[in-house]
């Protein structure tokens, strides 16, 4: 038997645990800039961003509160079936069954793109899947991404290529402005594994305002000169 999640939602305790946490945060960082005098105007300005930020995420999380639809939150392979398990806030209600002899076409779109947060920017995916039986019936779910506390918004199209030779007419159309997201399933796609850790420090990278690569390049350096100096003196 295999098992591929396709989406799930995020518990409640989760959610508020999270919050708590970023509240947290936020205090912090206010009380800083309003307490600490020695703060940059720069410094200052981009703290009060920060907390912004964290307050317009906040109501990204709950989202998946209000949704009562039914959603398919796994797919399962087992003795040449197909099996599509649909919850409603995490509850299984009803599961499909789809013979894998009767697909004739197994296809994913998916649209990778980003969405403004403060001075940052956060990925969404919507992806639908579309499954073609040979009776030219169609069954399709959408996987519309919400904000993730943790792991890939996209892991979905990752994971469902691991079971990619037992699916007839596998296909994955992709389109969207991120490049990341989309090179690094095409190197799934080939390579059964995630980009190399260097090709996403060179992308995020090239993300980068000017003075942001310029602070990192000065800490970088800043790093160097303390392990030559650390280096020189304990062995000197």
């Amino acid at each position: 038997m295999k098992k591929i999640k396709v989406q799930s939602r995020t518990p409640f305790i989760c959610l508020i645990l999270f919050t708590v946490v970023l509240i947290t945060i936020a205090f912090f960082i206010l009380k800083s800039v309003w307490f600490d005098n020695d703060l940059s105007f720069r410094l200052r300005s981009d703290s009060i961003v920060c907390v912004y930020a964290i307050f317009a995420f906040l109501p990204f999380l709950y989202n998946s509160l209000k949704d009562n639809k039914e959603y398919v939150s796994d797919i399962i392979i087992k003795d040449n079936n197909l099996f599509l398990v649909y919850k409603v806030k995490n509850k299984t209600i009803r599961k499909e069954k789809i013979f894998l002899d009767d697909i004739k076409k197994f296809e994913i779109y998916a649209n990778l793109y980003q969405v403004p947060l403060g001075k940052s920017k956060i990925l969404k995916a919507e992806i639908t899947t579309r499954i073609t039986k040979n009776n030219e019936e169609v069954v399709m779910f959408n996987n519309n991404s919400d904000v993730k506390i943790l792991g890939c918004v996209y892991q979905y199209i990752l994971d469902i290529q691991k079971i990619s030779s037992v699916l007839p007419g596998f296909k994955i159309h992709l389109k969207g402005r991120d490049e990341y997201a989309i090179a690094n399933i095409n190197y799934f796609q080939k390579f059964k594994k995630k980009l190399p850790l260097w090709y996403r420090i060179k992308h995020q990278f090239k993300l980068m305002q000017k003075y942001e690569k310029i602070t990192l390049a000065v800490a970088f350096l800043m790093f160097i000169v303390f392990c030559i100096l650390f280096t020189y003196f304990s062995f000197g």
